[in-house]
């Protein structure tokens, strides 16, 4: 054990000192930091990850899920208001300022599971992709602690109320039909922004994000030998690795 780790100041105990009780509950922060996670990209993002070195983090107003940060129906109530300690708010109010939020918070999106996910990959549709294998300690580690990490809880948002004492709270709830993600999520908020931008790019070191690429299932030798050129094109000694999903049955 090196004397930073006694000393308890290498990056990840610094990290874990500074968070608060109820901000660990709130974000829900895996309990186990090596705990594996998974980007799925097309080859082209692949690529654009490669020449930025950078996440991308999409503004959450462009995200596929219209649900993404708002509140449910349990939130406003029967009333159609909206009741805060500064006072009542109207439906109206309310939708109004969670599209201003949406606007001007910033997503990146991982998949939280020890093996492939079959269904992640179909998303996909296309042989020409691949996923990006590393740890929720390596993504944490690799992002400014200014960027907020945590797990995606599962609501239904007829019958349960979302939380929205703290800004990102909404960010980390989506609806039960999107289980499957079990959804690892980096996010933050900036405002006064080009409102044009689809998301920004955060440099991160590739070589200590990365812990092996996989090429998605049914794809051809001259993919899977491009993806390896392309790390090395790059300078990153990175494993590149085919998809167990490809393997033949032992019988």
């Amino acid at each position: 054990m090196t004397k930073d780790v006694l000393m308890g100041n290498n990056p990840w105990t610094k990290y874990c000192q500074a968070m608060d009780k109820d901000e660990k509950e709130r974000i829900g922060a895996p309990t186990n930091p090596d705990v594996i996670v998974w980007r799925y990209l097309s080859f082209t993002k692949f690529i654009s990850m490669l020449e930025t070195n950078s996440l991308f983090f999409c503004r959450s107003n462009l995200l596929e899920d219209k649900f993404e940060g708002s509140l449910s129906k349990v939130n406003i109530g029967e009333s159609g208001e909206f009741t805060t300690e500064g006072g009542v708010w109207t439906f109206a109010e309310v939708r109004s300022f969670y599209e201003r939020q949406r606007q001007n918070t910033f997503v990146n999106c991982w998949c939280i599971n020890d093996y492939e996910s079959e269904a992640m990959w179909r998303l996909f549709g296309k042989t020409e992709a691949v996923a990006i294998q590393s740890t929720y300690r390596r993504v944490r580690e690799c992002l400014s602690s200014t960027i907020y990490i945590g797990t995606v809880r599962y609501v239904d948002y007829e019958s349960e109320p979302i939380p929205y004492g703290w800004v990102f709270e909404p960010y980390l709830r989506k609806r039960k039909s999107f289980e499957h993600e079990h959804e690892l999520r980096a996010l933050y908020q900036r405002h006064h922004l080009d409102k044009q931008l689809a998301g920004e790019y955060e440099h991160v070191n590739l070589i200590e994000l990365i812990s092996s690429v996989c090429v998605a299932p049914g794809s051809q030798d001259w993919f899977y030998e491009l993806v390896i050129k392309m790390l090395k094109k790059y300078g990153l000694d990175i494993p590149c690795m085919r998809t167990k999903l490809d393997e033949k049955p032992f019988i």
